[in-house]
């Protein structure tokens, strides 16, 4: 049995020096935290625990960013705060979003004025990179 598992491990190291590293996919460098980020967290409630995408974004369900509005979009129900997320990165000037009911709103919101409300239909999130 030692055997065929040291096989199967010699196989796979081989497949992978034969595949190159093409396919590993670079660090996201936003995925590093800053003081910046840490002291934006912090200011906004120190004691939720937001949620972090595979992008670096940070986001809460059940809150909302309210004003600030530069775009907003129908982007449905489903994972909204992903196509959200997404939608924000994408667009110049976005640096917070919120999402209700299907409907995104991109923000770009002054550091200082970056508060969040409760809100039972859906949900905020922000670009931490966006706020140095």
């Amino acid at each position: 049995m030692s055997n065929m598992c040291a096989v199967l491990f010699l196989f796979v190291i081989l497949v992978s020096e034969i595949a190159g590293a093409d396919h590993v996919k670079p660090e996201n460098p936003h995925m590093t935290p800053t003081n910046a980020e840490e002291n934006i967290v912090k200011s906004l409630d120190p004691k939720i625990d937001w949620k972090t995408t595979r992008d670096g974004v940070k986001w809460f369900p059940n809150c909302n960013f309210p004003g600030y509005d530069i775009k907003y979009e129908y982007v449905g129900g489903k994972c909204s705060h992903c196509k959200c997320s997404e939608l924000c990165i994408d667009t110049s000037g976005c640096n917070a979003f919120s999402w209700i009911d299907g409907w995104c709103y991109l923000k770009n919101i002054p550091a200082a004025a970056l508060n969040k409300s409760p809100s039972s239909r859906g949900g905020c999130g922000f670009l931490p990179w966006e706020f140095p």
